[in-house]
Protein backbone atom coordinates (compact mmCIF):
# COMPACT_ATOMS: atom_id res chain seq x y z
CA UNK A 1 0.00 0.00 0.00
CA UNK A 2 1.48 3.06 -0.88
CA UNK A 3 0.25 6.85 -1.12
CA UNK A 4 -1.64 6.74 1.49
CA UNK A 5 -1.12 10.41 2.53
CA UNK A 6 -1.48 13.40 -0.25
CA UNK A 7 2.35 14.87 0.92
CA UNK A 8 1.82 18.50 0.08
CA UNK A 9 5.81 19.09 -1.38
CA UNK A 10 4.60 16.85 -4.08
CA UNK A 11 1.26 18.28 -5.54
CA UNK A 12 2.58 21.92 -5.27
CA UNK A 13 0.00 22.56 -8.46
CA UNK A 14 -2.97 21.84 -5.92
CA UNK A 15 -1.57 24.86 -3.81
CA UNK A 16 -0.66 26.90 -7.14
CA UNK A 17 -4.90 26.37 -8.78
CA UNK A 18 -6.59 27.10 -5.14
CA UNK A 19 -4.16 30.45 -4.79
CA UNK A 20 -4.45 31.78 -8.37
CA UNK A 21 -7.85 30.80 -9.09
CA UNK A 22 -10.14 30.28 -5.93
CA UNK A 23 -8.64 32.70 -3.99
CA UNK A 24 -6.31 35.30 -5.69
CA UNK A 25 -9.73 36.76 -7.71
CA UNK A 26 -11.47 37.13 -4.69
CA UNK A 27 -9.44 40.30 -3.62
CA UNK A 28 -11.61 42.12 -5.38
CA UNK A 29 -15.03 40.75 -3.10
CA UNK A 30 -12.52 41.93 -0.03
CA UNK A 31 -11.68 45.26 -1.77
CA UNK A 32 -15.29 46.16 -2.92
CA UNK A 33 -17.36 45.16 0.36
CA UNK A 34 -14.68 45.07 3.47
CA UNK A 35 -10.90 45.52 3.85
CA UNK A 36 -7.60 43.99 2.30
CA UNK A 37 -6.50 42.78 6.14
CA UNK A 38 -9.36 40.54 5.76
CA UNK A 39 -8.37 38.89 2.67
CA UNK A 40 -4.67 37.77 3.97
CA UNK A 41 -6.26 35.92 6.59
CA UNK A 42 -8.82 34.59 4.21
CA UNK A 43 -6.12 33.42 1.89
CA UNK A 44 -3.93 32.28 5.26
CA UNK A 45 -7.09 30.71 6.41
CA UNK A 46 -7.70 28.26 3.18
CA UNK A 47 -4.38 27.10 3.06
CA UNK A 48 -3.94 26.07 6.49
CA UNK A 49 -7.39 24.07 5.95
CA UNK A 50 -6.26 22.39 2.54
CA UNK A 51 -2.54 21.61 4.25
CA UNK A 52 -4.70 19.95 7.35
CA UNK A 53 -6.88 17.97 5.07
CA UNK A 54 -4.89 16.62 2.64
CA UNK A 55 -2.07 15.97 5.65
CA UNK A 56 -4.76 14.03 7.14
CA UNK A 57 -6.93 12.87 4.58
CA UNK A 58 -7.91 8.95 6.07
CA UNK A 59 -9.45 11.16 9.38
CA UNK A 60 -10.88 13.57 6.55
CA UNK A 61 -12.35 10.93 4.89
CA UNK A 62 -14.25 9.25 8.02
CA UNK A 63 -15.74 12.78 8.65
CA UNK A 64 -16.77 13.79 5.03
CA UNK A 65 -17.76 10.12 3.91
CA UNK A 66 -21.46 11.32 4.46
CA UNK A 67 -23.57 13.20 2.19
CA UNK A 68 -22.99 16.62 4.57
CA UNK A 69 -23.46 18.52 0.67
CA UNK A 70 -27.07 17.81 1.06
CA UNK A 71 -27.30 19.82 3.53
CA UNK A 72 -25.14 22.49 2.39
CA UNK A 73 -27.44 23.17 -0.80
CA UNK A 74 -30.33 23.12 1.47
CA UNK A 75 -28.97 25.87 3.64
CA UNK A 76 -27.68 27.43 0.37
CA UNK A 77 -30.99 27.62 -1.26
CA UNK A 78 -33.20 28.55 1.79
CA UNK A 79 -30.30 31.60 2.33
CA UNK A 80 -30.68 32.70 -1.55
CA UNK A 81 -35.25 32.69 -1.18
CA UNK A 82 -34.17 35.15 1.42
CA UNK A 83 -30.93 36.96 0.56
CA UNK A 84 -31.43 37.29 -3.45
CA UNK A 85 -34.39 39.67 -3.66
CA UNK A 86 -32.54 42.07 -1.13
CA UNK A 87 -30.02 42.19 -3.64
CA UNK A 88 -32.00 42.56 -6.82
CA UNK A 89 -33.69 45.37 -4.90
CA UNK A 90 -29.96 47.25 -5.27
CA UNK A 91 -30.90 47.99 -8.58
CA UNK A 92 -33.61 50.94 -7.83
CA UNK A 93 -30.34 52.46 -6.17
CA UNK A 94 -28.02 51.86 -9.27
CA UNK A 95 -26.39 49.37 -7.65
CA UNK A 96 -26.31 45.38 -7.93
CA UNK A 97 -25.31 42.91 -10.59
CA UNK A 98 -27.04 43.36 -13.86
CA UNK A 99 -26.92 39.26 -15.02
CA UNK A 100 -29.67 38.24 -13.59
CA UNK A 101 -31.60 40.87 -15.68
CA UNK A 102 -29.94 39.84 -18.63
CA UNK A 103 -31.47 36.60 -17.85
CA UNK A 104 -34.87 38.07 -17.21
CA UNK A 105 -34.99 40.76 -20.18
CA UNK A 106 -34.15 37.91 -22.80
CA UNK A 107 -36.63 35.58 -21.42
CA UNK A 108 -39.42 38.07 -21.18
CA UNK A 109 -38.32 39.36 -24.87
CA UNK A 110 -38.92 35.65 -25.57
CA UNK A 111 -42.85 35.45 -24.25
CA UNK A 112 -43.82 38.85 -25.92
CA UNK A 113 -42.00 39.45 -28.82
CA UNK A 114 -40.12 36.02 -30.00
CA UNK A 115 -37.11 37.49 -30.34
CA UNK A 116 -35.26 37.48 -27.54
CA UNK A 117 -33.09 40.59 -27.80
CA UNK A 118 -36.12 43.24 -28.67
CA UNK A 119 -35.37 44.44 -24.71
CA UNK A 120 -31.96 46.00 -23.52
CA UNK A 121 -31.03 46.57 -19.77
CA UNK A 122 -28.85 50.20 -20.65
CA UNK A 123 -27.21 51.35 -23.63
CA UNK A 124 -23.92 50.94 -22.04
CA UNK A 125 -25.36 46.72 -20.92
CA UNK A 126 -26.20 44.60 -23.51
CA UNK A 127 -27.26 41.67 -23.02
CA UNK A 128 -24.92 38.85 -23.02
CA UNK A 129 -26.50 35.09 -22.81
CA UNK A 130 -26.89 33.39 -26.01
CA UNK A 131 -30.58 32.05 -27.29
CA UNK A 132 -30.54 28.78 -26.13
CA UNK A 133 -29.05 29.33 -23.11
CA UNK A 134 -32.13 31.88 -22.10
CA UNK A 135 -34.79 29.71 -23.86
CA UNK A 136 -33.52 26.78 -21.78
CA UNK A 137 -33.68 28.61 -18.61
CA UNK A 138 -36.36 30.27 -19.29
CA UNK A 139 -39.18 29.25 -16.99
CA UNK A 140 -37.02 30.42 -13.66
CA UNK A 141 -38.08 34.28 -15.00
CA UNK A 142 -41.33 33.01 -16.37
CA UNK A 143 -43.04 31.85 -13.15
CA UNK A 144 -40.73 33.83 -10.74
CA UNK A 145 -38.61 31.18 -9.41
CA UNK A 146 -34.88 32.47 -9.96
CA UNK A 147 -33.59 32.32 -7.00
CA UNK A 148 -33.63 28.65 -7.87
CA UNK A 149 -31.66 29.76 -10.84
CA UNK A 150 -28.13 28.72 -8.94
CA UNK A 151 -29.46 26.53 -6.84
CA UNK A 152 -30.61 24.54 -9.71
CA UNK A 153 -27.46 23.91 -11.28
CA UNK A 154 -25.19 23.55 -7.94
CA UNK A 155 -27.57 20.49 -7.40
CA UNK A 156 -27.06 19.14 -10.82
CA UNK A 157 -23.32 19.10 -10.24
CA UNK A 158 -23.27 18.03 -7.09
CA UNK A 159 -25.37 15.19 -8.05
CA UNK A 160 -23.24 14.21 -10.90
CA UNK A 161 -20.10 14.26 -8.45
CA UNK A 162 -21.74 12.31 -5.80
CA UNK A 163 -22.60 9.78 -8.87
CA UNK A 164 -19.44 9.61 -10.23
CA UNK A 165 -16.75 10.04 -7.48
CA UNK A 166 -18.99 9.27 -3.67
CA UNK A 167 -19.95 11.48 -1.20
CA UNK A 168 -16.21 12.58 0.06
CA UNK A 169 -15.32 14.03 -3.34
CA UNK A 170 -18.49 15.45 -4.10
CA UNK A 171 -18.22 16.99 -0.11
CA UNK A 172 -14.95 18.44 -1.00
CA UNK A 173 -16.04 20.00 -4.39
CA UNK A 174 -18.61 21.81 -2.50
CA UNK A 175 -15.91 23.09 0.09
CA UNK A 176 -13.43 24.44 -1.94
CA UNK A 177 -16.23 25.89 -4.32
CA UNK A 178 -17.42 27.98 -2.02
CA UNK A 179 -13.95 28.74 -0.62
CA UNK A 180 -13.98 31.05 -3.31
CA UNK A 181 -15.53 34.62 -1.78
CA UNK A 182 -16.58 35.38 -6.18
CA UNK A 183 -18.74 32.11 -5.98
CA UNK A 184 -20.74 33.62 -3.14
CA UNK A 185 -21.15 36.64 -4.52
CA UNK A 186 -22.28 35.53 -7.87
CA UNK A 187 -24.59 32.76 -6.14
CA UNK A 188 -26.50 34.87 -4.32
CA UNK A 189 -26.68 37.68 -7.18
CA UNK A 190 -28.42 35.38 -9.85
CA UNK A 191 -25.53 36.04 -12.49
CA UNK A 192 -26.16 33.43 -14.70
CA UNK A 193 -22.28 33.22 -15.30
CA UNK A 194 -21.96 30.65 -12.18
CA UNK A 195 -24.77 28.14 -14.07
CA UNK A 196 -23.19 27.76 -17.08
CA UNK A 197 -20.13 26.90 -15.99
CA UNK A 198 -21.41 24.17 -13.27
CA UNK A 199 -23.87 23.11 -16.31
CA UNK A 200 -20.63 22.84 -18.33
CA UNK A 201 -18.77 20.95 -15.74
CA UNK A 202 -22.00 18.59 -14.87
CA UNK A 203 -21.42 17.64 -18.71
CA UNK A 204 -18.22 17.38 -18.85
CA UNK A 205 -17.91 14.71 -16.04
CA UNK A 206 -21.28 13.23 -17.80
CA UNK A 207 -19.56 12.87 -20.88
CA UNK A 208 -15.97 11.63 -19.48
CA UNK A 209 -17.68 8.97 -17.65
CA UNK A 210 -20.46 7.31 -19.81
CA UNK A 211 -19.26 8.28 -23.79
CA UNK A 212 -15.60 7.00 -22.87
CA UNK A 213 -17.05 3.82 -22.26
CA UNK A 214 -18.90 1.88 -24.91
CA UNK A 215 -20.52 3.06 -28.00
CA UNK A 216 -23.91 5.57 -27.49
CA UNK A 217 -25.23 6.85 -30.04
CA UNK A 218 -29.08 8.48 -28.53
CA UNK A 219 -26.34 9.34 -25.07
CA UNK A 220 -23.99 11.08 -27.47
CA UNK A 221 -27.12 12.77 -29.18
CA UNK A 222 -28.80 14.07 -25.38
CA UNK A 223 -25.36 15.13 -24.46
CA UNK A 224 -24.40 16.85 -27.64
CA UNK A 225 -27.78 18.66 -27.45
CA UNK A 226 -27.31 19.98 -24.01
CA UNK A 227 -23.80 20.92 -24.67
CA UNK A 228 -24.51 22.95 -27.69
CA UNK A 229 -27.46 24.85 -25.21
CA UNK A 230 -24.06 25.86 -23.03
CA UNK A 231 -22.03 26.67 -25.43
CA UNK A 232 -24.91 29.26 -26.65
CA UNK A 233 -24.41 30.71 -23.01
CA UNK A 234 -21.72 33.34 -24.92
CA UNK A 235 -20.84 33.69 -27.99
CA UNK A 236 -17.03 33.10 -27.20
CA UNK A 237 -17.59 29.18 -26.80
CA UNK A 238 -17.94 28.25 -30.32
CA UNK A 239 -14.73 26.17 -29.81
CA UNK A 240 -15.91 24.24 -27.23
CA UNK A 241 -17.45 21.15 -29.37
CA UNK A 242 -14.42 20.85 -30.85
CA UNK A 243 -12.01 20.55 -28.02
CA UNK A 244 -14.63 17.94 -26.53
CA UNK A 245 -14.55 16.03 -29.75
CA UNK A 246 -10.74 15.89 -29.58
CA UNK A 247 -10.36 14.51 -26.17
CA UNK A 248 -13.50 11.54 -26.69
CA UNK A 249 -12.06 10.77 -30.32
CA UNK A 250 -9.24 9.11 -28.34
CA UNK A 251 -11.71 6.97 -25.78
CA UNK A 252 -14.64 6.53 -28.79
CA UNK A 253 -14.03 7.82 -31.79
CA UNK A 254 -18.02 7.24 -32.93
CA UNK A 255 -19.37 8.95 -29.96
CA UNK A 256 -17.00 11.68 -30.05
CA UNK A 257 -18.25 12.47 -34.03
CA UNK A 258 -22.32 12.74 -32.79
CA UNK A 259 -21.15 14.82 -30.00
CA UNK A 260 -19.35 16.82 -32.27
CA UNK A 261 -22.15 17.55 -35.05
CA UNK A 262 -25.15 17.80 -32.23
CA UNK A 263 -23.14 20.35 -30.29
CA UNK A 264 -22.22 22.65 -33.17
CA UNK A 265 -25.47 22.43 -35.07
CA UNK A 266 -27.27 23.02 -31.73
CA UNK A 267 -24.41 26.39 -31.46
CA UNK A 268 -24.97 27.03 -35.32
CA UNK A 269 -28.53 26.83 -35.75
CA UNK A 270 -30.03 29.11 -32.69
CA UNK A 271 -26.77 31.78 -33.10
CA UNK A 272 -27.73 32.15 -36.62
CA UNK A 273 -31.50 31.92 -36.24
CA UNK A 274 -31.60 35.00 -33.83
CA UNK A 275 -29.18 36.99 -35.59
CA UNK A 276 -31.17 37.04 -38.69
CA UNK A 277 -34.48 37.97 -36.41
CA UNK A 278 -33.04 40.59 -34.57
CA UNK A 279 -31.99 44.11 -35.62
CA UNK A 280 -29.62 44.30 -33.04
CA UNK A 281 -28.09 41.15 -32.10
CA UNK A 282 -27.10 41.68 -28.74
CA UNK A 283 -24.81 38.64 -27.72
CA UNK A 284 -22.03 39.93 -30.66
CA UNK A 285 -21.00 42.70 -28.00
CA UNK A 286 -18.76 39.90 -26.71
CA UNK A 287 -16.55 39.94 -29.52
CA UNK A 288 -16.31 44.22 -30.02
CA UNK A 289 -15.56 43.50 -26.28
CA UNK A 290 -12.63 41.23 -26.53
CA UNK A 291 -11.09 43.81 -29.14
CA UNK A 292 -11.44 46.48 -26.66
CA UNK A 293 -9.52 44.76 -23.64
CA UNK A 294 -7.07 42.97 -25.54
CA UNK A 295 -6.60 44.83 -29.02
CA UNK A 296 -5.59 43.59 -32.08
CA UNK A 297 -2.22 42.22 -30.86
CA UNK A 298 -3.57 40.82 -27.78
CA UNK A 299 -5.96 39.13 -29.88
CA UNK A 300 -3.64 37.80 -32.35
CA UNK A 301 -1.71 36.68 -29.07
CA UNK A 302 -4.64 34.83 -27.78
CA UNK A 303 -5.27 33.16 -31.01
CA UNK A 304 -1.95 31.53 -31.56
CA UNK A 305 -1.86 30.02 -28.15
CA UNK A 306 -5.09 28.87 -28.93
CA UNK A 307 -4.13 27.64 -32.18
CA UNK A 308 -1.18 25.89 -30.24
CA UNK A 309 -2.58 24.05 -27.92
CA UNK A 310 -5.02 22.50 -30.68
CA UNK A 311 -1.88 21.37 -32.32
CA UNK A 312 -0.67 20.08 -28.67
CA UNK A 313 -3.91 18.28 -28.32
CA UNK A 314 -3.95 16.90 -31.54
CA UNK A 315 -0.42 15.39 -31.71
CA UNK A 316 -0.71 14.36 -28.03
CA UNK A 317 -3.93 12.33 -28.44
CA UNK A 318 -2.45 10.61 -31.40
CA UNK A 319 -0.09 8.41 -28.72
CA UNK A 320 -1.36 8.52 -25.16
CA UNK A 321 -4.53 9.38 -23.68
CA UNK A 322 -4.35 12.94 -21.69
CA UNK A 323 -6.05 14.06 -18.11
CA UNK A 324 -9.40 14.89 -18.94
CA UNK A 325 -10.11 17.31 -16.62
CA UNK A 326 -7.33 19.69 -16.81
CA UNK A 327 -7.50 19.63 -20.72
CA UNK A 328 -10.84 20.92 -20.32
CA UNK A 329 -10.30 23.86 -17.55
CA UNK A 330 -7.51 25.03 -20.26
CA UNK A 331 -9.50 24.70 -22.99
CA UNK A 332 -12.03 27.40 -20.96
CA UNK A 333 -8.79 29.45 -19.39
CA UNK A 334 -7.39 30.28 -22.97
CA UNK A 335 -10.44 32.36 -23.18
CA UNK A 336 -11.28 33.41 -19.39
CA UNK A 337 -7.71 34.15 -18.34
CA UNK A 338 -6.65 36.64 -21.44
CA UNK A 339 -10.10 38.23 -21.41
CA UNK A 340 -10.21 38.20 -17.19
CA UNK A 341 -6.59 39.95 -16.96
CA UNK A 342 -7.47 42.12 -20.01
CA UNK A 343 -9.96 43.80 -18.03
CA UNK A 344 -8.22 44.49 -15.20
CA UNK A 345 -5.26 46.36 -16.92
CA UNK A 346 -8.55 48.11 -19.04
CA UNK A 347 -9.80 49.45 -15.51
CA UNK A 348 -6.30 50.61 -14.54
CA UNK A 349 -5.70 47.79 -12.00
CA UNK A 350 -8.83 48.90 -10.05
CA UNK A 351 -9.99 46.01 -8.12
CA UNK A 352 -13.71 47.23 -7.26
CA UNK A 353 -14.55 47.59 -11.06
CA UNK A 354 -12.50 44.56 -12.24
CA UNK A 355 -15.39 42.38 -13.51
CA UNK A 356 -12.76 40.14 -15.37
CA UNK A 357 -12.46 38.43 -11.98
CA UNK A 358 -16.19 37.00 -12.53
CA UNK A 359 -14.89 34.87 -15.65
CA UNK A 360 -12.28 32.75 -14.32
CA UNK A 361 -15.47 31.25 -11.98
CA UNK A 362 -16.10 29.89 -15.28
CA UNK A 363 -12.65 27.40 -14.80
CA UNK A 364 -12.92 27.13 -11.60
CA UNK A 365 -14.94 24.36 -11.29
CA UNK A 366 -13.25 22.23 -13.42
CA UNK A 367 -10.07 22.99 -11.40
CA UNK A 368 -11.77 21.15 -8.70
CA UNK A 369 -12.81 18.46 -10.50
CA UNK A 370 -9.57 17.71 -11.25
CA UNK A 371 -7.89 17.74 -8.00
CA UNK A 372 -10.86 15.73 -6.61
CA UNK A 373 -10.39 13.65 -9.79
CA UNK A 374 -6.56 13.24 -8.96
CA UNK A 375 -7.15 12.43 -5.37
CA UNK A 376 -9.86 9.88 -6.51
CA UNK A 377 -7.52 8.04 -8.82
CA UNK A 378 -4.19 8.39 -8.55
CA UNK A 379 -2.89 9.47 -5.00
CA UNK A 380 -4.77 7.80 -1.98
CA UNK A 381 -6.02 4.42 -0.99
CA UNK A 382 -8.97 4.32 1.51
CA UNK A 383 -9.66 1.07 3.21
Amino acid sequence: MHNLILKIREHKSFFLIINLLLLLPSIRFFVKFSNFYLFIFYVVGINILTYLIFKNIKKIYKLFNYPLWSIFWGVLTVLNFYIYPIIDARRNLGKGSTGDDAMILASKSLMSTGKIYDLIIDFKTPISPGPAWVIFNAPFSIFDMFFLFSPFYLLVILLSLRKFFGDFRTNLFALYLFSCAIVFELFFNGHDMLPFSLAFTSLSIVINKILTKQNNILFSIVLGLLLGICCTSRIVFFYIPLTFYFILRSYNRKNAIVLLVVSFLTYLSFNFYYFMINDFYQPMHLLSKGRLLLSDYGLTFVLIIFISFNYFLIRKLMTAKVNWHIIVAIAFSLVTIPFSIGDLIYQNFSLINWEGANYLVITIPHFITYIIAKINNNYIQIS
